[in-house]
Order: C-alpha cells, then structure tokens, then sequence
C-alpha cells in the first residue's frame, strides 16, 4: 500500500462545532475578564503569567526573538510499521 506524500494530501475536510440539539453552529467568543466585555480577535495578544498571577504582555516581535529550540521544528518520536496503521485513516494512495 502506497502511503500519499503529504504535499498530495487531496482537499481538505473542516469540521465545526453544532449544538447537537437544532446543528446550529457554535461559535467561540473572547471575553475580557477585566472589562467584562467581548472582545474582537485583533485586540487579542499573549502574555505569560508568573507564579504571582501577574501577566506580562509580549509582542509577536519579542515572541519570535525567544531562543525556543522548537520554536519551527518538529520532533519525531517514532515510526509506525505499516501493519499498525489502518488504511481506511489515509485514504486511497
């Protein structure tokens, strides 16, 4: 059995979250604990938070100038026999 290469993956399929009672879509909303009010996805940054509870704020910039050794890197942990993996998961390749 041919296994497909991952740049030949075939469309992708997107799943959303239903209420399962009427399918209506769920959507997720960012709450402001401090404000007490939504808030859009762009007023959303990151922060870290010390032991103290105290959160400091870091900009994309600072974020990509942390030495994080998996920062763009994947690590493999092991290999699957071809035996272990069932071919209806992958699809016809």
């Amino acid at each position: 059995m041919r296994r497909p290469r991952a740049d030949q993956a075939g469309p992708r399929v997107r799943f959303h979250l239903i209420h399962t009672i009427d399918n209506g879509l769920v959507r997720n909303r960012y709450w402001c604990e401090i404000e007490d009010r939504e808030v859009s996805y762009g007023e959303i940054g990151q922060g870290y938070e010390t032991a103290g509870g105290r959160i400091i704020p870091l900009t994309d910039e600072e974020l990509r100038q942390l030495p994080l050794p998996t920062a763009r890197a994947i690590e493999l942990i092991n290999f699957l026999q071809d035996a272990d993996i069932d071919p209806v998961r992958i699809g016809p390749g």
